[in-house]
């Protein structure tokens, strides 16, 4: 098979010198992207004990029930086009279309903001159905008013972080998005809680608050970086059609992910208590540690992805997937056995009444890990223009998930939609490591994985000891997070590092150096 190339792309010769300068150039991001992913997995997890601690199992559940009910409708609204601009606008940037980026971007904004004031809209007048014919919970009724306000800023925070990774400052994304409106919004709450002693409508009103200023702060960011879409025309000829019906199934893909993943929360809502949903969620809140270098990988790989595939550069692009893959275990792994290991000490720090929820979070740190253990899979398809793949895969992982889940939710409540989001998980991941190895002959596994394997074998058997040695707790939990890098990261290093590691590690070294210097 011939390898495709886009109408304007020029192939470029795949060498180990290109291998090395988009290595450097993943490199250079990295170390902000990941200092940025680490404070927004710190974030997420002192704003979701606060909460938990402050709320309780009940009424965290309900406060989760409308964020949830929320993403749903801000990822409709937002119609797939964050995605669709970090596809697109690397293109046009690198062919010189500007007035394609301009007209693109004002669409991709004012389209946004449509179809999020009608969802607000629709949000707020079946606020009474929402509440007590979907969820049975009266509670909900008194909030969804104010989330119809977080709705829209969630959905133009969307496509406004598609533009701001488009451009390759993917920690800025996540500096708004995460770190800042998850602190943002627990500190607005503990403001509330402690001057009005207000819980689920002070929780609910930061949450307003916070995505504000988040949405300000990433739209003035874009103003600044464009200054020149605000000038007339603002809506020059671009390829809306092509860029719509991309977006278009790219909304699909991410809608059927989300009915995989947070769509249990409101599984377990319908079927269920709101005791339960908050067990979910905290459970889902602590597994999201184990992927978050996967999507720090991911945020810097996805416009790298597009444009290596659109000039040509397809042998690059292979090693690139499986030098990421390989560092993604690497760096994995640690987590997630610690999280395994000691999962019943990590809850009770959200509250005793938690540590009900372990097994809710092995499940789902377990579809988690092998999630990140595929590596960007599916970003190698939607970038690449197969995105149809992805269609297929969210369509059956999304009816397979919601399947399972109807019949397990009634029956184990919370354990039972993390058995079968892991389930669900497990089977796509499978199946898009396939479709990669069959559309575009690639497959990031070789011999260079036996080391992190050996590692992570190291580190189960090591932490496993210490638990029967010193037994749970909080301050044990803590040692054996140390004991678990430690001991797999220092495995990789003994057996010694590839050649790619090496230069990475060089690299981040001297990005080190030279922002010290920088501070001096």
């Amino acid at each position: 098979m011939e390898p495709y190339h886009e109408k304007g792309a020029a192939p470029e010769g795949d060498s180990e010198e290109a291998l090395r300068r988009n290595l450097l150039k993943t490199t250079g991001r990295a170390g902000k992207v990941f200092a940025a992913r680490i404070l927004s997995q710190i974030a997420a997890l002192t704003a979701g004990v606060v909460y938990a601690r402050f709320l309780g199992a009940d009424l965290y559940g309900v406060f989760q029930l409308a964020i949830t009910a929320v993403s749903v409708l801000s990822l409709l609204a937002a119609f797939g086009m964050s995605p669709g601009l970090i596809r697109y606008l690397p293109i046009f940037k690198a062919d010189g279309k500007m007035n394609d980026l301009k007209g693109t971007v004002n669409f991709a904004l004012s389209l946004g903001l449509f179809l999020s004031v009608a969802a607000a809209l629709a949000l707020y007048l079946g606020r009474q159905f929402v509440s007590l014919s979907v969820f049975s919970e009266p509670r909900l009724s008194g909030i969804l008013p104010l989330f119809s306000l977080v709705l829209v800023f969630y959905s133009l925070g969307a496509i406004l972080g598609g533009v701001i990774q488009a451009e390759g400052e993917a920690h800025v994304f996540i500096t708004f998005r995460y770190v800042l409106d998850h602190l943002a919004s627990v500190s607005f709450f503990l403001v509330f809680y402690l001057t009005l002693g207000t819980k689920l409508l002070g929780a609910s009103w930061a949450k307003v608050f916070a995505s504000f200023l988040t949405v300000f702060l990433a739209g003035r960011w874009v103003v600044r970086r464009f200054p020149f879409l605000w000038k007339k025309p603002l809506f020059p000829t671009a390829r809306k059609r092509e860029f719509l019906l991309y977006s278009a199934s790219l909304l699909f893909v991410g809608f059927t992910y989300f009915l995989m993943n947070q769509v249990n929360n409101l599984l377990v809502g319908m079927y269920s208590v709101s005791r339960q949903v908050g067990f979910y969620s905290v459970g889902n809140v602590v597994a999201g540690v184990i992927i978050f270098v996967l999507i720090s990988f991911n945020l810097i790989f996805a416009p790298l992805i597009s444009e290596l595939y659109h000039r040509g550069q397809h042998e690059t692009l292979a090693k690139m997937y499986s030098a990421v893959t390989r560092l993604v275990w690497i760096f994995t792994l640690p987590i997630f056995i610690w999280v395994l290991v000691y999962s019943r000490s990590i809850l009770s720090i959200f509250g005793e009444e938690f540590a009900a929820a372990k097994w809710v979070l092995i499940f789902l740190a377990i579809g988690q890990f092998v999630n990140a253990a595929v590596g960007p899979n599916g970003l190698m398809l939607s970038m690449s223009g197969h995105q149809k793949w992805e269609v297929f895969n969210g369509v059956a992982v999304a009816l397979l998930n919601i399947g399972v889940n109807m019949v397990l939710i009634p029956r184990y409540g919370a354990t039972g939609a993390a058995l079968g989001g892991a389930l669900a998980l497990v089977a796509v991941n499978l199946a898009k490591t396939l479709e990669v190895w069959y559309v575009m002959k690639m497959l990031p596994y070789n011999g260079k994985f036996f080391k992190p394997m050996t590692g992570g074998v190291v580190g189960a058997v090591g932490l496993l000891i210490l638990k029967r040695l010193l037994g749970e707790g909080a301050l044990y939990a803590a040692l054996g997070a140390a004991v678990s890098g430690a001991l797999v990261l220092g495995t990789v290093f003994l057996l010694g590092l590839e050649e790619e590691d090496k230069f990475l590690l060089r690299a981040v070294r001297s990005r080190i150096v030279s922002l010290v210097g920088k501070g001096d």
